[in-house]
């Protein structure tokens, strides 16, 4: 089981890592908001085929409430990231993106006041130097 834990954590960074790179060059052919529209379109597709065959179970909770969620990380984080990315090149917004674990920590600590342990902030400091040298070198 941990092994696959493994394995599925390294495509998914895998994946997430060269989207900025699909991204940057699907727009040189198609503008932002048609190119969000395929995303979408594609990503609502799988769900309705995972839902249909049984892999995702929805029970009967109030999703209402995750209205705000749903406004603020698919839709207007892809669309910001998308003109971003647009005007940027793809291993900048990699290094952007990076910075998003390192934010969250500090922002964790001052309105959380949550506390992470040392090996905990240099697994991020970590995380966020790798990138920062592979987009040097």
């Amino acid at each position: 089981m941990q092994l696959k834990v493994i394995f599925a954590g390294i495509l998914v960074s895998i994946i997430f890592g060269f989207s900025f790179l699909f991204t940057k060059n699907a727009l040189d052919y198609v503008s932002p908001l048609t190119f969000l529209s395929y995303r979408f379109c594609i990503a609502f597709l799988f769900f309705m085929i995972l839902l249909v065959s049984g892999v995702i179970k929805l029970g009967k909770k109030p999703y209402w409430k995750l209205f705000a969620l749903i406004l603020f990380q698919p839709v207007l984080y892809f669309i910001f990231e998308t003109y971003g990315v647009q005007r940027i090149n793809s291993s900048e917004a990699g290094m952007i993106i990076a910075l998003i674990p390192v934010v969250v920590n500090v922002l964790a600590a001052f309105m959380l006041k949550e506390k992470g342990d040392l090996f905990h902030y240099i697994l991020v400091g970590t995380g966020f130097l790798g990138v920062v040298l592979i987009n040097r070198f």
